[in-house]
């Protein structure tokens, strides 16, 4: 049978995933703020309702979530301000199943990529949300996607990366990018300014999304 958590209309913050193995053997260097993990896809699910996943740090992947082997659903939940010395300062996706709806994915950080999500494995579906102002060493300040990943309604801005992509790498399988703002992302593959309903901007002509307060 399904295994399903719900948390709803709560804070997390303050996680500090690490450990003194170098080889990150340990399964205690995931998930800063949450790592979810079970044996099957199917078997377990987390929810996460009107959350606040801020503040929290992994030394390797998913400085606010991990998620392993399992699913999750998160809706009109912020991931702020986390970071990883790894992969996925917001989010990492990892033989997992992400959903996001209505999700804010801000202000985090990752040394190697991903600084706002990492997909590296398996399926994450993105609907609704807003990327912006997330960081990483290498590729993929907004989001890494490879595998599967699915965007739809989305925004992407203010995104920054060391190396390659600011906005956003694409790296997959199967990536569908549909009627997203993205406001620098040139090279992309697979989306193109004006095709499937994309905004689409370059590092010479950005385009603002006229956030406001």
């Amino acid at each position: 049978p399904e295994k399903t958590t719900i948390l709803d209309s709560v804070t997390i913050t303050g996680g500090n995933a690490n450990c003194d193995d170098p080889y990150w053997v340990c399964a205690g260097v995931y998930g800063g703020g949450i790592f979810v993990e079970d044996t099957s896809p199917e078997d377990g699910i987390l929810v996460l309702k009107n959350v606040n996943v801020t503040e929290n740090y992994s030394e390797s992947s998913g400085g606010g979530i991990c998620v392993a082997k399992s699913q999750l659903y998160a809706i009109n939940t912020t991931i702020d301000s986390n970071s990883s010395g790894g992969k996925g300062g917001g989010i990492h996706n990892w033989a997992g199943d992400t959903i996001l709806v209505n999700c804010v994915i801000a202000n985090n950080s990752a040394v190697f990529s991903g600084g706002g999500i990492s997909n590296p494995f398996d399926t994450i579906r993105i609907y609704n949300s807003t990327i912006v102002n997330n960081t990483t060493g290498r590729y993929g300040g907004g989001a890494y996607l490879s595998d599967v990943a699915l965007v739809y309604n989305s925004i992407f801005a203010d995104n920054t990366a060391a190396e390659l992509h600011p906005t956003l790498y694409i790296f997959g399988y199967e990536v569908v990018v549909r009627n997203t703002f993205i406001d620098e992302g040139e090279n992309i593959h697979g989306v193109t300014h004006g095709v499937d309903g994309n905004i689409v901007g370059t590092p010479s002509t950005p385009i603002d999304p006229y956030f406001t307060d």
